[in-house]
């Protein structure tokens, strides 16, 4: 995912937030980081890490990389048009490396502009707009965004966005990031200024080209407003600048697909939205440290072994945590686990205190239903959106996601015969819509593609192949390239031992995404039950050099080697799994058939009885394994095995 950082003015720490952002995300979470210096004004992002115009001057950047686009676009004819293997992607002549971390974590950067002596001529003489409209470089950087996106090593792109309002703010902050970081310091000149910008976001032409342009799973756009140099010792002045900044921002707190379909903001979606905002304030704020303040270093060290404790370390974490590793992850913001606690009482008293059908009740029902659907009650998920679509009988636009929502939660519980009637009522609600807004349209359509999908999904786990491979692929002919349809399909085929089937699936999917890790997972899986050790350990090494934090994938690793008998590489990737996921009851398993096949008999039941705590299927399971035949006669094994009690 590409972030974007912003600041209308100067002196608010915006490149210093996204330095020490990065500087954590490669020391702590061993990530790779591409940072691109888009702030021509001021350029020297690098200094931040000790670098100098010196050091990066026989490195091109960002203005050198559209030159010669504008170079490739000057030679095109109509005989011979500019073609995708003409446009340059920046290689190592315009990369720079910063950190390399001894844990595989980087940092680089695409400067600026290669620093030579009239590099600020050359930055003040780039017409931007020129660049845009007559030149189409507008799609020469859309290739480039999905190039980084999805054809790059980097886990993230940062770019630091110049200041104020400018030619080039509808490319850096609207066509180029999935999400923008606004960051803002307390007084009204910048509340004013970031809040046109977030505006411009919003309300820019190029919103609605993208939304054409792109492919219809697009995630949407977030806007992340951060409050920085807040200085909480002057307290009722900080205080009074606090709420102010609150009320300027929690409307741009939403993704902008779901903003632009509002068609009206009550006091009830306002009172609903603060709070959990002002919330989010508190634990994002960028407080104002003198002793950080002089100089503006990284705050993080690879020689650290902990986080030292502090609200504006601890701040730049959360930001992290919570906002930037999930929506990479996920392209969703889960705020469960940062603010749900405190919200719980209050929409409790809510739906329970109010009597009529209130704006307020309907969204406080919503709330408290999607807030126990992420922890995992299932229960109180569906009493909840049971009373939600009681209050919403009359809102289309709203039952077919609670339908949908419903569906999710049966379906997690494997209850696949009423996902799938779930889903199909999300269906019957969805053609009812009037599909008159671009964005309706698109949010109507990935529902579809989603709800077909799904019901496809139900209807394997129900055993009915023709069935699940209809609906799947008529999910797939909703939209170009649908990345998880196909992929879904291809668990189908894998499902009714169609491998050769599933095979082609898994490898498209890896042609329009190669970072998609469940397919390069259960290309490892076929390849392993195909005895093709050597293919399968390839497919797990890719997905793990993608992201490592996988515990699937370094499960299924091990079982391959465990096949080989390399016992302590199969122990190794075990591990791993379980230090991902604790009570990941297989790995603890194969942990355990791994040390009784080496006849480690005390580690052995140690880590099988991890495993039945988990699941106690793997009690009747071990009385079978074959792994387990010398211990079966066994009276420890026995006492285990037969334990009622765990």
């Amino acid at each position: 995912m590409i972030f974007t950082f912003y600041s209308y003015k100067g002196g608010v720490g915006r490149t210093h937030l996204l330095a020490n952002i990065a500087a954590y995300l490669c020391y702590y979470k061993k990530r790779k980081v591409l940072l691109i210096d888009w702030d021509l004004e001021a350029p020297g992002l690098h200094f931040y890490f000790d670098k100098k115009d010196e050091d990066l001057q026989h490195t091109k950047g960002l203005i050198d990389l559209c030159e010669n686009y504008q170079l490739q676009i000057s030679k095109a004819t109509e005989e011979n048009p500019l073609q995708e293997k003409d446009l340059l992607f920046p290689n190592q002549d315009y990369i720079y490396n910063l950190i390399t971390a001894q844990n595989g974590g980087k940092i680089d950067i695409l400067p600026a502009i290669q620093y030579t002596e009239n590099y600020h001529q050359r930055i003040n003489q780039f017409d931007w707009l020129d660049f845009h409209d007559n030149q189409k470089g507008s799609i020469y950087l859309s290739w480039l965004k999905s190039k980084l996106k999805l054809k790059s090593n980097y886990d993230y792109v940062f770019i630091d966005s110049r200041t104020g309002q400018n030619d080039y703010s509808g490319i850096c902050n609207v066509l180029m990031p999935d999400m923008n970081i606004l960051v803002v310091a307390p007084n009204t000149q910048n509340f004013e200024g970031a809040k046109k910008m977030a505006d411009r976001i919003l309300r820019s032409k190029y919103v609605e080209e993208l939304t054409d342009m792109e492919k219809p799973d697009t995630p949407p756009r977030f806007i992340l407003p951060i409050l920085s140099r807040y200085d909480d010792y002057v307290s009722e002045n900080a205080k009074k600048y606090r709420n102010k900044f609150i009320n300027y921002f929690y409307m741009y707190f939403l993704p902008i697909s779901i903003k632009e379909s509002s068609s009206k903001n009550t006091d009830a979606h306002i009172s609903i939205q603060k709070l959990p905002f002002e919330l989010i304030t508190i634990k994002t704020s960028q407080k104002y440290n003198p002793l950080i303040a002089v100089g503006e270093n990284i705050l993080f060290s690879e020689k650290q072994e902990r986080i030292i404790e502090g609200d504006f370390l601890n701040n730049i974490i959360n930001i992290t945590k919570y906002f930037l590793e999930p929506f990479n992850k996920n392209q969703t913001i889960d705020l469960v686990n940062l603010i749900g606690d405190s919200l719980v009482d209050v929409w409790n008293d809510i739906v329970k205190k109010t009597d009529s059908n209130t704006e307020e009740k309907k969204i406080a029902c919503l709330e408290l239903a999607n807030y126990h659907a992420k922890r995992g009650n299932y229960q109180k998920a569906l009493e909840n959106y049971k009373i939600a679509i009681d209050l919403f009988k009359d809102n289309k636009y709203k039952l077919y996601i609670l339908y949908y929502e419903i569906g999710q939660l049966h379906f997690e519980k494997r209850k696949f015969e009423e996902a799938k009637t779930n889903y199909e009522e999300c269906n019957i609600y969805l053609e009812k819509i009037e599909k008159r807004h671009t964005i309706l349209r698109k949010i109507q359509q990935d529902y579809k593609k989603y709800t077909l999908c799904n019901i496809g999904k139900c209807y394997r786990e129900l055993g009915k192949y023709a069935e699940s491979i209809k609906y799947i692929q008529d999910s797939i002919d909703l939209t170009k390239n649908y990345v998880y349809g196909y992929y879904s399909l291809g668990k189908t085929h894998q499902y009714f031992k169609e491998y050769k089937k599933a095979k082609e699936c898994y490898e498209y999917v890896l042609e329009l995404n190669p970072r998609y890790i469940p397919a390069w997972n259960n290309l490892g899986v076929i390849y392993n039950s195909q005895q093709n050790d050597t293919k399968a350990i390839e497919c797990y090494e890719s997905a793990l050099q993608i992201d490592e934090n996988h515990a699937d994938v370094w499960n299924n690793l091990g079982v391959v080697y465990a096949k080989q008998q390399n016992y302590a590489e199969a122990i190794k990737s075990f591990e791993r799994a379980l230090k991902i996921d604790e009570n990941d009851a297989s790995a603890w398993n194969n942990l355990s058939c791994t040390y009784s096949l080496e006849k480690n008999k005390e580690q052995a039941l140690f880590h099988l009885k991890k495993a039945i705590e988990i699941d106690t299927e793997y009690k009747q399971q071990a009385q079978t394994d074959t792994d387990f035949e010398w211990l079966w006669q066994d009276k420890d094994f026995l006492t285990l095995v037969k334990n009622d009690l765990l």
